[in-house]
């Protein structure tokens, strides 16, 4: 496992490699440059412009540029925001927490319904349950996760009230209520749009796993075998999260 997993991170290497390179360009590509926000104020002059460039190197020629930022970003040093005149790493850390939060939520509600899904479809192929969850996985794989969100957004805070205060029935941004910080609830309650966005984006390709793990040669024997069905499921469940590029090396 060690050698598999030193294997598949040095092949990362030359992959981020490319993307930095690529990326790096298309910022530098952008009409206007980094220093968009400062042409457009009319406070600031363009000697002032010119001193900007001069102190961030954006003069040099762009493989310097390129390497500057590269050895920069490999200490750890991102710079400083122009529009918000903080340490881009402090701004990071701080919106962290929060991302983990939500994506360790949208996986584990992922598993909780796309593996039974998964199972159940398996077992029962062909029928009505299983034509009616692979057309479902079609469509799911098929809407964009950015517009799935924008339609829930739609429908349960723009559209559908609360028939009791008036109020939307979920709230759209930030993690809790003002006056509310670290009330579990609240988060819970602010999680239930971006999870089910990301879930229902992530379920298919899971169930899609499942279902092909039931297939396996493995948990076939085991059925001809007549296998218990909850060992036959434990062999499903496990070749599934092996199978599912969120859970392996």
């Amino acid at each position: 496992m060690g050698t598999y997993a030193l294997r598949r991170i040095l092949q990362t290497i030359p992959i981020l490699f490319i993307i930095s390179i690529l990326l790096f360009l298309m910022v530098r590509a952008a009409p206007g440059g980094p220093l968009t926000a400062a042409r457009r104020n009319p406070n600031i002059s363009k000697e002032q412009i010119e001193a900007i460039e001069e102190k961030l190197g954006l003069n040099d020629p762009l493989p310097v540029q390129y390497g500057r930022w590269l050895g920069n970003m490999l200490r750890g040093e991102m710079g400083e925001s122009i529009k918000f005149r903080r340490p881009v790493s402090e701004m990071i850390g701080e919106r962290i927490p929060n991302t983990l939060i939500l994506v360790g939520a949208s996986f584990l509600v992922t598993l909780l319904f796309a593996i039974p899904i998964g199972i159940l479809s398996a077992r029962k192929p062909y029928s009505l349950f299983d034509y009616s969850m692979t057309t479902i996985t079609f469509i799911g794989q098929a809407i964009p996760v950015y517009w799935l969100g924008l339609g829930l957004i739609v429908i349960f805070y723009v559209t559908l009230k609360n028939p009791f205060t008036g109020d939307p029935l979920f709230p759209v941004g930030g993690m809790n209520t003002r006056g509310m910080e670290g009330d579990l609830l609240d988060t819970l309650w602010h999680l239930v749009l971006p999870v089910s966005a990301l879930s229902l984006d992530g379920s298919p390709g899971i169930r899609a796993s499942c279902v092909r793990a039931c297939w396996t040669s493995c948990t076939r024997i085991t059925s001809a075998r007549r296998a218990p069905r909850d060992f036959r499921s434990g062999s499903s469940i496990t070749n599934t999260l092996c199978a599912t590029p969120s859970c392996r090396w």
